[in-house]
């Protein structure tokens, strides 16, 4: 799973490349938390999507950016 350095803010949805063209959504919380989707696409296009009625596979902690 590869997620570039980013700069976010609270809520921020990132499209996040898994492999072989796989790609799936994770989102910014408080505290360095991001959660990640059970939503998968072979393009990094999620147009009408609405995350609140996809079920979450994990939230996972971050490192803050100092």
């Amino acid at each position: 799973m590869l997620i570039k350095k980013q700069r976010s803010q609270e809520n921020t949805v990132f499209g996040v490349y898994i492999k072989d063209g796989l790609y799936s959504l994770a989102q910014s919380r408080k505290n360095h938390w991001m959660e990640f989707f059970n939503i998968f696409n072979d393009k990094d296009e999620w147009d009408g999507v609405e995350l609140n009625k996809v079920n979450i596979l994990f939230t996972y902690s971050v490192a803050a950016n100092t």
